[in-house]
């Protein structure tokens, strides 16, 4: 045991020896205490201004430091041509790279006063107000973001709120203001951020100036992008669930049924079943969530006439009518005149139509069957959904941007021809065409 004892020590004073005779020294300083790596393995720490001796092997090495401070800020050095029994002096200064306050936005826009935005909303009710100032910026975890806001010089007042995207919950607001200087709050969670201003003026006569600033919580978020994208896509929402209308043969035959659509509604959609017997019928708004998904209105804005055709059809016995009626048009169906008019459907099968002339958000479903029985019908509305992402943009090889452009020409030449939906075909982003990758 003890001849091994002293083998052992042997052999490690010829290495250490051997290792001695083939290094030099680096002598590192920070002004942070700080962990310091060489070469990936850790070497010791470093404390403010004080020496952290290393040997190292002659030759090249990377010396790399994380602040204790804060485990995001590393500094990393080259250390060149270590020399045999010299040594090389490394200072890290993480205070050099202090972190700046960066603007995010300088705003100055009109806000739309009270009678403009009912004025719209009397002409247009099934859509959002499209003037009303939002704007929407993306930032990270930790970020303490500061606003300044001015209207007018103080003149006028508004509401103003901060909502994280998409849940709308509110972060901060404010209602009455009419100026805010250096308002500041932090962000804690990573995320899109959406500035709401509703002015409380009658007119459309105040002027807002907002500015927005951020200051990163670390070095390496100093580089993200604030910045989003703004995409249009199709939505499908089921306005009438499956419902059993039952009819008498003796009677009335006619039934209106009020349909009440949602905003920005482009299509509305229909599928009935009049079979004797029990009546099950598929889902018809699934069938749209599964047929448009990832295709941008950008893209296909003629999409909504392709899919009645892709629409898995019910059973007919083709003794019902299905109408679509304003509100004029629906009473005199009521009254069991035959003087009323229906609204354009394009129907590809005896039970399946679509209306794309939408201009309203109340409209009827008018059903009547001659000869008595059970009808099934169900309503699902096709709208269109403006989404945001964080951008991050990098070009694509012209290659891969034609290669992307075609896979998505056949899928949609795979629609009309009447592939199966459940094609290999993978969707891609609308932003491919374009040259840019946002993600």
């Amino acid at each position: 045991m003890g001849l091994r004892i002293l083998l052992s020590s042997f052999c490690f004073c010829i290495f250490f020896e051997s290792l001695s005779q083939n290094s030099g020294t680096i002598l590192v300083l920070s002004d942070e205490n700080a962990i310091v790596f060489l070469d990936g393995k850790k070497v010791g720490e470093t404390l403010i201004n004080a020496q952290l001796q290393i040997s190292a092997l002659v030759g090249d090495h990377i010396l790399k430091a994380i602040s204790v401070n804060d485990s995001l800020n590393v500094e990393t050095i080259d250390v060149m041509g270590v020399q045999l029994e010299s040594q090389k002096v490394v200072k890290f200064e993480f205070k050099k790279r202090a972190i700046k306050t960066l603007d995010v936005a300088d705003l100055k826009f009109i806000c739309p006063g009270l009678e403009s935005i009912r004025e719209f909303r009397e002409k247009n009710p099934n859509q959002l107000y499209y003037s009303q100032p939002v704007f929407y910026y993306a930032f990270e975890k930790g970020d303490i973001i500061s606003l300044d806001l001015d209207l007018n010089n103080g003149v006028y007042s508004c509401s103003f709120f901060v909502s994280k995207y998409p849940e709308n919950t509110r972060v901060i607001g404010s209602i009455f203001l009419s100026n805010w200087n250096n308002y500041s709050f932090i962000i804690k969670e990573r995320s899109i951020y959406k500035f709401t201003l509703i002015s409380d003026n009658y007119y459309d006569d105040g002027i807002a100036n907002l500015k927005i600033r951020r200051q990163p919580a670390h070095i390496e978020s100093q580089n993200f992008t604030t910045s989003t994208t703004k995409n249009k896509i199709y939505k499908p929402v089921e306005v009438l669930a499956p419902t059993s209308l039952a009819f008498k043969k003796e009677g009335k035959n006619k039934l209106a049924i009020p349909i009440k659509l949602p905003p920005n509604t482009s299509a509305l959609f229909y599928k009935y079943s009049d079979t004797t017997g029990k009546i099950n019928i598929t889902g018809l708004n699934e069938q749209l969530i599964e047929l448009t998904k990832g295709i941008s209105v950008d893209f296909s804005d003629s999409l909504p006439k392709i899919l009645p055709d892709k629409i898995n059809g019910e059973p007919s016995n083709r003794k019902c009518s299905l109408y679509v009626l304003d509100k004029v048009n629906s009473r005199l169906f009521k009254k069991q005149e035959n003087s009323f008019q229906s609204l354009k459907t394009d129907v590809s099968k005896a039970n399946i139509g679509m209306v794309s002339a939408i201009n309203d958000s109340l409209y009827w479903m008018g059903v009547q069957n001659m000869e008595g029985g059970n009808v099934v019908m169900e309503v699902a509305a096709l709208t269109i959904e403006e989404e945001y992402v964080i951008s991050k943009i990098q070009k694509p090889a012209i290659q891969e941007q034609k290669t992307l452009v075609l896979r998505r020409k056949e899928f949609i030449q795979n629609l009309v021809n009447g592939g199966n939906i459940k094609s290999n075909i993978k969707l891609l982003p609308i932003e491919y065409q374009k040259g840019y990758l946002f993600y």
